[in-house]
């Protein structure tokens, strides 16, 4: 699962990881952790077989093989489901935020997201 993996092999520390969203409801991390799973699932770039367990599929493939810097919801913009998802809720500014902040740590992890 990817929220157990992240936080152990990232940069950011213990207080960054337990910081709450302004409701004090969830941890911040958290929260982005699942808004970036979903915007990759509604892009069509990683599928989940069952709860808990994420895959990288064929069109997530082809985009890691870019090497981006980085993706945001405006790369997402080119696949057509994402934009249709995106279109039946209006997107706050912290969904989109934690899409960039989980790709930071992909990229940061030393070990292969399973």
């Amino acid at each position: 699962m990817l929220w157990t993996f992240w936080p152990t092999s990232s940069h950011l520390a213990d207080a960054e990881r337990r910081e709450m969203l302004s409701s004090g409801r969830e941890e911040l991390f958290r929260n982005r952790d699942r808004w970036a799973r979903t915007y990759l699932k509604k892009a069509g770039l990683l599928e989940s077989p069952k709860r808990g367990f994420h895959r990288i599929i064929p069109r997530g493939l082809e985009v890691l093989k870019q090497n981006l810097e980085r993706i945001d919801v405006s790369f997402l913009d080119q696949f057509a489901e994402f934009v249709e998802f995106r279109k039946m809720r209006q997107a706050r500014p912290e969904e989109a935020q934690a899409l960039e902040a989980m790709f930071f740590l992909a990229r940061s992890a030393t070990k292969p997201i399973r």
